[in-house]
């Protein structure tokens, strides 16, 4: 299992995965949840934080050369991904 995350000094937002691509796994609010205890990845209220996120995530890997593979998702295409056939 392979898992990237991006911290900003509010939000905390990770994802996870295999060969398939790492798909979105954790959102946490971390001045309202310091423990991370309320997973938000899922909550609708919190989607465009996480679409956000979710890019910026894709850019800094992309920037520092990562090669990870990551699933599509919130409009963002896969990356670094071999489709199957």
């Amino acid at each position: 299992m392979v898992w990237r995350g991006i911290r900003t000094k509010r939000m905390k937002y990770t994802v996870c995965g295999a060969g398939e691509g790492m798909a979105p796994w954790q959102l946490f609010d971390l001045n309202a949840d310091p423990h991370e205890l309320s997973n938000l990845v899922k909550d609708p209220a919190w989607r465009e934080t996480v679409a956000d996120l979710h890019a910026k995530l894709l850019g800094l890997m992309s920037d520092s050369g990562d090669t990870a593979p990551v699933a599509a998702a919130f409009g963002s295409a896969q990356q670094n991904v071999i489709p199957l056939e």
